[in-house]
């Protein structure tokens, strides 16, 4: 009676790359969920698993006009356009009604029932999502009691105060408290911003009128909406914005082609003929590389929404990505002729430029993998490469990943004042930073004021080592 006559076209004798895939799908969805902890979405789940398909909704707008109620076509359109949902809290989630109390442990995000009408096209990549998701959650899970028994280990120490000897503060009171408990909100639990402004739209008694749940909107679904759709405003919608974003994007490139530390001017105009000449062509040196080494910024900062749609065509998130087309193709075309100027300007082997090494596949010439010694030396010089390539794009244009956010992003106020302007902390680092040895770039590196002062202060002493040849290669750059 409730035989789904597809799993006959699945098992069908003659179908065996189906029923394959399909009994592949339920082995990777069983292990996955065998990683995360017991719950009500969980035991479902481990209960029909022939029967789930992980976090892919159907969120057309066609598809949220179909709903049966008016109630639910509102909450659909409102979500739609918004990305706001409610959130139901019961009492057994807590022991009380009260958020200071939540079970510290990692949400789950990816656990939903579907209906056959919402599953997804693309099997594969709602599989992969589903199983990463998972894998991230089992360790952040074990990492998650670790940094908290740092952190209270932290708070038992008493500091003396370094501009006063006779006065001392606790471990609560530290700066460096405060960087681990918002490192564990961001990082770990994966809270964009602070808010304990929840919106209660609802609320449920049991018979003798105790609070025994309630439904909210979170105050960080609100900021990030607003901060989204001002991000939209200002940057999507905005020519102007992009227009001005090249420009300066292009004289921190050439500033850093100056300084010929990682590729010179040069370089950098031999880049620009290439990039527009490969990036037409799908199968060019410079979009294999770019797809086979993580070479180019996560460009989050324009991305309005990361869902996954069942609809082949025009949705709401497709929409707006499209209209930030104009300042990602600015951020491409900066940041890749980055990279191609310093694969021209590092030659591994004293003599031939790492582009000219490389194949139309992205891969090293025959000729080359003696300087090498295997495939796997290569692969990982090249790791390391990509690695540089991105250190030295933030160093110039900023940090947009996502992974990389500061921590002043838990605070809706500082990740307004910041939405557009990530090159700011970059900025004053390049300026202004300390000496340190930065592992991305694998160099040693200071504020180009900073040491700039300082060679101005000791001009003669400056003078006499650069007569003598005794000027550091970071003071040259």
């Amino acid at each position: 009676k409730y035989r789904n006559k597809n799993y006959d076209l699945i098992f069908d004798a003659n179908n065996k790359v189906l029923s394959d895939f399909y009994k592949f799908y339920q082995k990777i969805i069983q292990e996955s969920v065998d990683r995360l902890p017991l719950t009500t979405d969980t035991q479902w789940v481990k209960n029909n698993p022939e029967y789930f398909i992980p976090n892919v909704v159907n969120n057309t707008l066609s598809s949220i006009l179909k709903e049966p109620t008016l109630r639910g076509k509102l909450k659909g359109v409102v979500r739609y356009l918004t990305g706001i949902k409610t959130y139901d809290i019961k009492a057994s989630d807590y022991g009380m009604i009260n958020e200071e109390l939540e079970k510290d442990t990692i949400p789950i995000g990816y656990i939903k029932k579907l209906t056959v009408g919402e599953k997804s096209k693309d099997l594969g990549d709602s599989l992969y999502k589903f199983a990463a998701m998972s894998i991230e959650h089992q360790s952040l899970s074990e990492l998650l009691p670790k940094v908290r028994l740092l952190q209270y280990n932290l708070s038992n120490f008493k500091f003396i105060n370094k501009s006063d000897s006779t006065k001392s503060y606790s471990g609560l009171e530290s700066n460096l408290y405060k960087i681990i408990d918002g490192y564990i909100d961001m990082q770990i639990l994966g809270k964009k911003t602070r808010s304990k402004s929840d919106l209660t739209i609802n609320r449920s008694y049991d018979d003798d009128g105790n609070e025994i749940g309630k439904t909210v909107i979170k105050g960080t679904d609100i900021a990030d909406f607003l901060l989204n759709w001002n991000s939209l405003l200002r940057i999507g919608v905005n020519p102007v914005a992009a227009t001005t974003n090249v420009l300066v994007g292009e004289i921190g490139n050439i500033t850093e082609a100056v300084g010929s530390r990682f590729f010179s001017v040069k370089d950098l105009i031999k880049a620009t003929g290439l990039f527009f000449k490969e990036i037409i062509d799908e199968d060019s040196k410079l979009n294999n590389l770019i797809k086979t080494y993580p070479v180019l910024q996560e460009l989050t900062d324009y991305e309005y929404s990361s869902n996954i749609s069942v609809s082949t065509g025009l949705t709401g998130e497709k929409l707006k990505n499209y209209i930030y087309s104009p300042q990602k193709l600015g951020e491409v075309f900066l940041q890749t002729r980055t990279m191609i100027a310093m694969f021209l300007y590092t030659k591994p082997d004293g003599k031939t430029p790492l582009w000219e090494m490389l194949n139309s596949n992205g891969e090293l010439k025959r000729e080359y993998m003696s300087y090498f010694g295997s495939n796997e030396n290569f692969k990982e010089y090249m790791l390391k490469m990509s690695i540089k390539v991105t250190g030295v794009n933030e160093q110039i244009h900023g940090r947009y990943s996502t992974r990389d956010a500061a921590i002043l992003n838990l605070n809706v106020w500082s990740k307004l004042a910041f939405q557009f302007k990530k090159w700011i902390p970059a900025a004053i680092e390049t300026r202004f930073g300390e000496n340190k040895f930065n592992d991305k770039l694998m160099v040693e590196t200071e504020g180009r004021w900073r040491v700039m002062a300082r060679l101005l202060v000791k001009a003669k002493d400056t003078l006499n080592r650069i007569e003598s040849g005794q000027i550091t290669e970071l003071e040259l750059y």
